[in-house]
């Protein structure tokens, strides 16, 4: 199981709005496929010692899901609400990374899922977005 965070959204235009990046807090568990491949090498230091280098590349794709929060607006609600507040979603969606050693980004196709009265007049609710992700593990190997 890995964790990612979704620092930026690109969300397509919606109605009268147009195309929105999005840099959010948005932090989410995944779960899915990861292959690993490790290199270890010895590099031979002046004092005539080695010493050991271990690399590792890894690749995954799965599933993820999370909360995060968004700004929600008149321009958000179809102007079905005066007040901007920042409001808690629900993410859910696939993502692909590539990882070296402890860095790991990738890409995300997502929807979001307003918690609260608003959802019903949010104009990306369920609608796609694609995300830039960078992640590390949470599990021991």
């Amino acid at each position: 199981m890995n964790f990612i965070i979704l620092p930026l959204k690109l969300r397509p235009a919606v109605k009268e709005v147009s195309h929105q990046l999005n840099c959010d807090f948005n932090g989410s568990i995944c779960a899915g496929y990861l292959k690993n491949r490790y290199n270890i090498d010895y590099l031979n230091h002046k004092s005539g010692l080695y010493v050991r280098n271990i690399s590792n590349y890894e690749f995954f794709y799965g599933l993820f899901m999370g909360i995060g929060n968004t700004f929600i607006s008149p321009t958000t609600t179809d102007h079905a609400i005066d007040d901007e507040y920042d409001g808690v979603v629900l993410q859910k969606g696939i993502a692909v990374y590539m990882g070296y050693n402890n860095l790991k980004a990738g890409i995300a196709i997502g929807m979001d899922n307003l918690l609260g009265k608003d959802r019903k007049n949010w104009i990306y609710e369920n609608r796609p977005y694609l995300a830039f992700t960078l992640g590390f593990n949470i599990e021991n190997k």
